[in-house]
């Protein structure tokens, strides 16, 4: 009896003592800490932020990400035709907020995007989510956000074009179909040296905003530069590496119907060069170039446009007749 009690004595001194073991190992406290959802305590919380945060470039951008510990969805790979429509219409500061599931939260509200519509969860809908993203219909639409292109169609004004006027369909000028002859990975694996499949080059501009309410009303100028494939009867985002370099000269400025200027929310009006290389990257890059901030009460601004110079992308290791340089004038 002796002995079973000493037996019974050590194995709760070891299990004690994994226990401790577990508790303080600062792994497993991230682990069980780490937040899925982005939260802010509510919406001036939320606006604060993102004005810190929209302007950055994509290692800084990225950086936040990774100290939030959320899955975000500006990081993710595999997505459906829907969610990709999703993506292409947010801004680089919504994509890092919102986490795979276009999902985050204010106060004790999840707040739900999908179809340009941002919808309001409250706590009793949340914890039942299965129900709601099922049926939206009992949901309250808070907010939306839009996405305009310009094209050659766009009607010039004082020798610049009005994004307003843009169409959602691109210049043919500025896309080029290839066929891919070879590739290798950036992050290694084999030379793919036969020709395998149709990619397409797309250079844009484009705007992006949202509104929820002010000040939460903005809109952001951007160059997109983009790399597809076809799958079923449409373009999608393709997921080879690839190395681009741009130099672009020009302005941008958002104006009212009646000559005013927007404000504006951190860049303001962009006038001078962008120019930059981005290497080994795998998805669309969203070049921010100038922001504004609606006021109230006023219809939303137009951005007035002029913008030169070229931009290049070539998938890596593939042969140089597929590297695209192409000069743009927008």
């Amino acid at each position: 009896m002796r002995n079973l009690f000493a037996l019974f004595l050590t194995l709760v001194i070891i299990s004690c003592s994994d226990q401790s073991s577990i508790e303080s190992d600062p792994k497993q406290e991230h682990l069980t800490t780490k937040s899925e959802i982005t939260t802010f305590k509510d919406w001036e919380h939320f606006n604060k932020v993102y004005k810190s945060i929209f302007h950055l470039g994509p290692e800084a951008l990225q950086t936040w990400i990774e100290n939030k510990g959320h899955h975000a969805l500006y990081n993710i790979k595999d997505t459906s035709e829907n969610q990709e429509d999703d993506i292409n219409s947010l801004t680089n500061g919504l994509l890092a907020i919102l986490n795979q599931n276009q999902e985050f939260q204010i106060g004790e509200d999840i707040i739900y995007f999908t179809d340009n519509v941002f919808y309001k969860v409250g706590s009793k809908h949340s914890k039942q989510k299965s129900n709601w993203k099922s049926d939206l219909n009992g949901l309250e639409v808070i907010g939306g956000t839009h996405s305009k292109l310009v094209s050659d169609d766009s009607i010039p004004d004082e020798n610049q074009r009005s994004l307003v006027m843009g169409t959602n369909s691109i210049a043919g000028s500025n896309q080029k179909e290839f066929d891919r002859i070879s590739y290798q990975d950036c992050v290694g694996g084999p030379l793919q040296g036969t020709t395998c499949c149709k990619l397409k080059h797309v250079y844009e501009l484009r705007s992006r905003g949202f509104d929820l309410g002010y000040p939460n009303v903005l809109t952001e100028l951007y160059v997109d530069i983009k790399l597809e494939y076809r799958s079923r009867n449409r373009w999608r985002a393709a997921g080879e590496y690839r190395n681009i370099t741009y130099n672009l000269t020009g302005s941008a400025i958002a104006r009212y119907s009646n000559g005013v200027n927007a404000d504006p929310v951190y860049i303001g009006p962009w006038s001078g060069t962008a120019s930059g290389t981005i290497s080994c990257v795998n998805q669309h890059q969203h070049l921010l170039l100038a922001d504004a901030q609606f006021a109230q009460n006023l219809p939303a601004p137009a951005w007035y446009i002029n913008l030169q110079g070229t931009i290049s992308q070539h998938v890596n290791r593939d042969a140089n007749i597929n590297k695209w340089n192409k000069y743009i004038s927008w």
